[in-house]
């Protein structure tokens, strides 16, 4: 499971280096560091002014509280999420 935030690009500043990326489908690039590997962001085409950003890598994860679930439908069967935030299929524009 992974757990990411949505953010403009404008509202992001990076304070060790650039992110490298990787294209790993069309119109998705994926950032990483580009010293160790570590994956950061996920970039679409489908959302051209969001950046999302892995949780893990930002420096006060406990700062954002989670708002709904996205692809839900994909979940591991023996995971449960107890709360009863929104769910949705796929995306925040797909309602479970």
């Amino acid at each position: 499971m992974a757990t990411f935030l949505g953010f403009r690009p404008h509202q992001l500043a990076y304070t060790n280096g650039e992110r490298a990326f990787y294209a790993s489908s069309k119109g998705v690039r994926r950032g990483f560091c580009a010293k160790c590997g570590t994956p950061m962001s996920y970039e679409s085409d489908r959302f051209p002014d969001e950046v999302h950003i892995y949780l893990s890598t930002l420096d006060d994860p406990e700062r954002y509280l989670p708002e709904f679930h996205v692809f839900f439908s994909e979940r591991i069967s023996w995971f449960d999420v107890v709360d009863e935030l929104p769910r949705h299929r796929h995306t925040s524009f797909d309602p479970a």
